[in-house]
């Protein structure tokens, strides 16, 4: 994609500009999509076993488990 914008005829900065976000919006888009489908990829505990639709799959998302779940550990010191 980088190739085909760099022959547009528009400033290198509005071309960079465009293309830095839509590799953002499809690691937004990306991440919410790895984050439903995770009971197909694999079990994060034996606990949640593999299902189409667990009962929990639309409460919350990946941002919410990146912020509760893994941030502490980094502030934390372990």
């Amino acid at each position: 994609m980088w190739d085909a914008m760099r022959r547009i005829r528009q400033p290198r900065r509005l071309v960079a500009t465009v293309y830095v976000s839509w590799v953002f919006a499809y690691a937004v888009v990306g991440g919410e999509v790895a984050w439903a489908l995770r009971p197909f990829v694999g079990s994060v505990s034996p606990q949640y076993p593999v299902v189409f639709l667990r009962r929990d799959a639309l409460a919350g998302n990946v941002y919410e488990f990146i912020a509760s779940d893994i941030v502490p550990y980094f502030w934390s010191g372990r």
